[in-house]
């Protein structure tokens, strides 16, 4: 079974994920699922979809074209 992608299970590094205030585990991003979902775990520093924040453990519906903000950490969605 495909298991879900844990931020930052990928390495964030390379764009300042440090610096930027991303948790070990921030968030949890569903790409298994259609359409894919991210899920704030609780992280200290918020995760954010267009500028609003999420609420904890409660799945957010990604669209082509989000801006999902990690802590400072920002990227656009693009699938």
């Amino acid at each position: 079974a495909n298991q879900p992608d844990v931020v930052p299970d990928y390495d964030l590094t390379p764009f300042g994920a440090d610096d930027a205030g991303v948790s070990r585990r921030h968030a949890l991003i569903a790409t298994d699922r259609q359409p894919p979902v991210i899920v704030d775990l609780g992280s200290s520093n918020g995760t954010f979809i267009n500028g609003q924040r999420l609420v904890p453990d409660q799945p957010h519906v990604l669209h082509d074209g989000d801006e999902v903000r990690l802590g400072r950490l920002v990227m656009r969605v693009s699938f």
